[in-house]
């Protein structure tokens, strides 16, 4: 049998801790989707330079709604989202209507050193809801969100370069948000706040094992805290893995990286006033295809999430399909 080199040994160990970390997660979280959840990074540049990003995501939900059958049209007051309920002994009929979510986001990544950055994100949300004609829409700012992350591992060489790095950071309710206790299970996701402080940690680990090959899995934990009306959205959490290579035209400073890979995206059932809500509660797996463009100090992204299974406690929206596009502008000296 051949001997494994200790670099390999410890690749090991460390992709052991994290698949480990991951299924521990899944195992023990029950979970629901949302939108807005994620602070989805791709696969990272090995340089340590400050970056400001504008990245654009579009997600389409199918979702269902209860019409009572003495209208058999959707009305404002009368018509139930997939994660609230009809009165009890109502009659009428469950129809698909339609989800769509736009966010807007400006992100900065800056370096403090080799080894500390921090990452701040300013998003816009737009979201509009399609039931058999009827349109309802919102829009507003989202909630600020700060990170700040330290790069325990940093061998940034020409051969097998890794990167192992853990972070910390704080959701700040500055999103616009309202309350509306009749309808709160329906009206909660459907607003660029949620009205609370949440808290982030976050571990991730790049490595490319040849100068064109690689892979990145980052692990984004999301601790939720109750808002002013005693609700609060169950703790999330989103693992992604990308494999990507790197073409390079070097007289041209041309480079792509096109990457595919997984997410998996869960958070827990949701409680008011400490009870447990119905219909929260789900999981959402999908694939990713991903192309990076390089010239120079500029990037490009372009990103789409292809649904492969979905497991939701009640009538629930469910994933149809999110794009993401990016643009990246690279500037300041490498930090040493």
């Amino acid at each position: 049998m051949a001997n494994i080199h200790p670099s390999g040994l410890f690749m090991q160990r460390i992709f052991s801790v994290l698949c480990g970390i991951i299924l521990l997660i899944l195992h023990i979280t029950e979970v629901s989707a949302c939108d807005f959840c994620n602070l989805y990074s791709g696969v990272t540049p090995m340089d340590r330079r400050n970056r400001i990003e504008l990245n654009f995501r579009y997600s389409i939900f199918s979702s269902p709604h209860w019409i009572p059958s003495l209208t058999n049209k959707p009305n404002p007051q009368k018509t139930f989202h997939g994660g609230a309920s009809p009165d009890q002994g109502s009659t009428g009929q469950w129809v698909n209507g339609k989800e769509i979510y736009l966010q807007s986001e400006l992100r900065n990544s800056f370096f403090l050193s080799k080894r500390y950055s921090i990452i701040l994100s300013i998003p816009w949300m737009y979201w509009e809801e399609n039931v058999k004609g009827r349109i309802e829409h919102g829009q507003g700012q989202g909630d600020i969100t700060f990170l700040g992350q330290y790069a325990w591992i940093q061998k940034i060489r020409p051969q097998s370069p890794i990167q192992v790095w853990s972070g910390i950071g704080i959701k700040i309710p500055t999103g616009m948000y309202y309350s509306n206790p009749e309808t709160y299970r329906s009206s909660f996701f459907k607003q660029s706040g949620t009205g609370t402080w949440d808290y982030l940690f976050n571990l991730a680990m790049s490595h490319r094992p040849t100068n064109s090959i690689g892979y990145q899995i980052q692990i984004l934990y999301r601790k939720n805290t109750r808002n002013s009306d005693q609700y609060r959205a169950g703790d999330v959490t989103n693992f992604s893995s990308l494999a990507f290579i790197t073409l390079m035209k070097k007289s041209t400073n041309l480079k792509f990286v096109p990457a595919a890979g997984l997410a998996v995206e869960n958070a827990g059932g949701n409680r008011w006033k400490g009870f447990q809500q119905s219909n929260t509660g789900g999981l959402v797996s999908a694939a990713i295809l991903q192309n990076d463009c390089f010239i120079n100090n500029v990037a490009f992204r372009q990103n789409v999430w292809i649904p492969i299974f979905q497991q939701m406690h009640g009538r629930q929206p469910r994933l149809s399909l999110r794009c993401m596009f990016s643009f990246w502008f690279i500037f300041g000296k490498e930090k040493k």
